[in-house]
């Protein structure tokens, strides 16, 4: 399955999403939590992910902790 992560409004990676794929949503959550070091405001689904990327204008990006990357 695939995960899709984004960032809080305040963070330096708010206009960016990041995706991770693994077994099952378990598995993609403790990814998550270990590449964000916890720094993450929302996960979605494939289906609930839908055209937001499209529809906020984000950006993909490799999964990160806010603070690091711009």
């Amino acid at each position: 399955m695939k995960l899709y992560v984004t960032c809080g409004l305040g963070s330096k990676l708010r206009k960016n999403y990041s995706v991770v794929e693994g077994l099952d949503y378990a598995t993609c959550r403790r990814m998550v939590e270990a590449g964000t070091k916890l720094q993450f405001a929302f996960d979605y689904t494939e289906k609930d992910f839908g055209d937001t990327a499209e529809r906020y204008g984000l950006t993909q990006v490799p999964l990160q902790p806010q603070g690091e990357c711009e």
